[in-house]
């Protein structure tokens, strides 16, 4: 995670240190963009978390059971435990938002009566997990330029005016593209790679591949019987435990890797629990 904050930032300050060395542009307007720049993901991290708790109406889970197994196991990953709560998505998912120190769970409510106690627990060990190594921290930043990167193609691609603004939007567009994709790619291995790390985090840490493997089914049955995801649950998508199967380039390139990948390390892991 220390390498992928280190891209981040690499790919944040590059272009204003090119334009110092080739356009002579003084120093003090590259710091002054580099001001800009984290004054921007300063912003985006923390608007974010509280954009994302206020998306689907999250408030503190009323569950001393819950509550309590939260804390057990934030404990045994060595965190401070997070504030669990539960949202109004209208599907059955789950995210973390926050820091390691500083972190929310949000399980949505149809999770909790879909799913069995055991399986609950597992979905809560998966999302300390991410708190546990940042991910969801590397995620937002990059995210985040993903973001800023398209607000500004659509900005000129909007503003155009005659024949030279249509072909300069274009270039603009094309490079755009170009520069999302440099963004999107890396990040998309990083994530995926950070999930079934998540899920055996939370097959280790409860004890129980099987129930990792067994919530993950259920969750993607449930959600894949829905015909139109409602807009809380849209706003989060890429946070959530589960956010395949809405396209072909979600699967190929989406942030989680297919369920059924993830189902099958679970369900390997288990095997070799049961033979040790």
């Amino acid at each position: 995670m220390a390498l992928s904050l280190i891209a981040l930032l690499m790919i944040y300050t590059i272009p204003s240190w090119l334009l110092y060395l080739y356009t002579g542009i003084g120093i003090y307007h590259v710091l002054v963009y580099h001001g800009l720049v984290f004054g921007f993901l300063f912003s985006q991290y923390y608007g974010g978390v509280k954009y994302a708790l206020k998306a689907v109406h999250a408030e503190e889970l009323q569950d001393d059971y819950y509550q309590r197994r939260t804390e057990e196991i934030a404990k045994d990953m060595g965190v401070k435990k997070p504030k669990l709560m539960i949202g109004y998505f209208g599907v059955l998912n789950a995210f973390a938002v926050g820091r390691k120190g500083n972190g929310y769970v949000v399980l949505s409510e149809l999770l909790l009566e879909s799913l069995e106690p055991e399986e609950v627990e597992a979905v809560i060990a998966h999302e300390i997990s991410h708190l546990k190594t940042r991910d969801t921290t590397i995620m937002i930043l990059g995210e985040s330029l993903d973001y800023l990167v398209f607000s500004i193609k659509w900005r000129v691609a909007h503003s155009a005016n005659g024949i030279l603004s249509m072909i300069g939007t274009f270039i603009i567009t094309v490079v755009g593209l170009i520069l999302r994709g440099l963004i999107l790619i890396p990040l998309r291995i990083i994530s995926r790679k950070r999930e079934f790390n998540a899920d055996k985090e939370a097959a280790y840490y409860t004890g129980n591949p099987e129930a990792v493997a067994t919530s993950l089914e259920k969750i993607q049955f449930m959600n894949s019987n829905i015909d139109e995801y409602p807009i809380e649950a849209l706003e989060v998508h890429e946070l959530c435990i589960f956010n395949d199967g809405f396209s072909l380039l979600d699967r190929v390139l989406g942030t989680h890797p297919p369920i059924e990948k993830r189902v099958k390390k679970m369900r390997e892991m288990n095997e070799k629990m049961a033979v040790n």
